[in-house]
């Protein structure tokens, strides 16, 4: 009788790597140019779509990533590189092994090096605003922000020296906040008009 508990111990002892292992969130693939050739050292992020759980990985000299204890379902996955546009991906986890192969754009600079962003910030009945707080916040990096005020013409112009994706935002007042993205690549200037509706009573 203690031999067989014995055995039944040591096949359970023996089973729990290949369980653990079923039941693990593991993602993986190659990162490539557009040439399609691999790209090493990418820093890549996996975040809940809730952003309450994330993990990280660099891919090999070949390309190659493999991250594991992913989170689980709807996921956000993050790929930078120095020289590349940030490539963001949305995809779904699920326990095992998960392949999601990514690819790169050469990032481009402005020919000055320097991204504008204007526009004019207005009522739902075209009527301009001035005094409004506009916000550009990068995001990625939370961190990065510029603020301006709109003039007497409701106009405003906003600068940075990197290019990604932004958040821009408009705030003032007795108005809901307007919020738009924006992507800063290749574009030095672009222009955007954000409207704003009155807040409620």
């Amino acid at each position: 009788m203690r031999c067989v508990a014995l055995l039944c111990l040591a096949i359970s002892a023996a089973l729990l790597p290949i369980q653990s292992a079923r039941d693990s969130r593991v993602l993986w693939g190659r990162v490539t140019d557009e040439a399609g050739d691999a790209i090493p050292g990418v820093q890549i992020t996996v975040s809940s779509a809730n952003e309450s759980s994330m993990v990280t990985g660099t891919a090999t000299d070949k390309g190659d990533y493999v991250i594991t204890g992913a989170p689980g379902g709807k996921v956000v996955v993050t790929a930078k590189y120095a020289g590349f546009l940030t490539a963001v991906y949305s995809t779904t986890v699920a326990r095992g092994r998960n392949l999601l192969d990514l690819g790169l754009e050469v990032g481009r600079l402005a020919d000055t090096g320097i991204y504008r962003v204007h526009g004019v910030v207005a009522s739902e009945s075209k009527t301009k605003l001035a005094d409004a707080t506009v916000t550009l916040r990068n995001l990625y990096q939370p961190s990065s922000v510029v603020q301006v005020r709109t003039d007497g013409a409701g106009a405003y112009t906003v600068e940075t020296q990197n290019m990604g994706d932004y958040v821009l935002s408009a705030a003032l007042p007795g108005y809901e906040a307007a919020v738009r993205g924006v992507t800063l690549n290749t574009v030095s200037n672009v222009s955007v008009e954000l409207n704003m509706k009155q807040a409620k009573r």
